[in-house]
C-alpha cells in the first residue's frame, strides 16, 4: 500500500560516482486522474504535464522535493494504475495544484 510506504530517503540513493545504483520504485495506485493534481516539469517534458494519482504516500510532494535536491542521487518512481503508467525520474519537479 503506497500510503504506508517508507520515506523515499530510506531506499538506496546511489552515490555521486554511481547514481545508477539507486532504487526504482513501482507504486500501484488506484488511478492517475482522480487524486490531487500534480504539475510535472523537467527533462523529457516539453513544457509541463499534469497527473492526479489517487492512493499516493503521505507527504509525497515534500519527500519528492528532497529527492530532487539529492540529484544525481535519489530514487525514480513508476506509477502503475489499471490501463496507465507514469514514470517519474528523479529529475522531475512536482508542484501541487491547490484550489
Amino acid at each position: 500500500n503506497p500510503k504506508e510506504m517508507a520515506a523515499l530517503d530510506g531506499f538506496a540513493q546511489g552515490t555521486q560516482e554511481y547514481p545508477d545504483r539507486s532504487t526504482t520504485l513501482i507504486l500501484l495506485v488506484d488511478d492517475l486522474a482522480s487524486g490531487p493534481s500534480l504539475l510535472l516539469e523537467g527533462p523529457g517534458i516539453e513544457k509541463t504535464s499534469m497527473i492526479a494519482p489517487r492512493g499516493m504516500p503521505r507527504h509525497f510532494v515534500e519527500q519528492w522535493k528532497q529527492n530532487n535536491q539529492r540529484f544525481p542521487r535519489g530514487v525514480d518512481i513508476i506509477l502503475a494504475a489499471p490501463g496507465s503508467l507514469a514514470c517519474l525520474p528523479r529529475t522531475t519537479r512536482i508542484k501541487t495544484m491547490e484550489a
